[in-house]
């Protein structure tokens, strides 16, 4: 398989990635914000200087847009050293990707239905 040292390696860099998620969905503009704003009649302070919207967009747009290639870099990686054969892969991410799919737009959908 992979050593320790790789494998904490890949540990750390996905932990990284997922905080650039979580930059990806943190976009708040001062636009976006007013515009809530005006909606729920909320006074809010946010002014931000022509530097920090830069930051923003850099760590945002920038470093976020590599996240998922990298996913999908480490998951192929690992999948090659497991060298499972296709019908398996193929059975393992169905029942880890398409059943809980499913699932989750079912009560999703059952949710929807009885909030009306």
């Amino acid at each position: 398989m992979i050593s320790e040292e790789t494998s904490k390696r890949i540990t750390s860099l996905r932990f990284l990635l997922a905080i650039l998620v979580v930059f990806i969905h943190n976009n708040f503009t001062p636009e976006k914000i007013l515009e809530s704003a005006s909606v729920s009649g909320a006074a809010t302070l946010f002014c931000p200087n022509s530097f920090t919207e830069w930051i923003q967009y850099f760590i945002s747009y920038g470093l976020g847009s590599c996240t998922f290639p990298l996913f999908f870099l480490f998951a192929a990686y690992l999948q090659v050293l497991k060298s499972d054969s296709y019908p398996v892969l193929i059975k393992k991410r169905t029942k880890s990707l398409v059943i809980p799919y499913f699932i989750w737009i079912g009560i999703y959908l059952v949710y929807q239905i009885f909030e009306n």
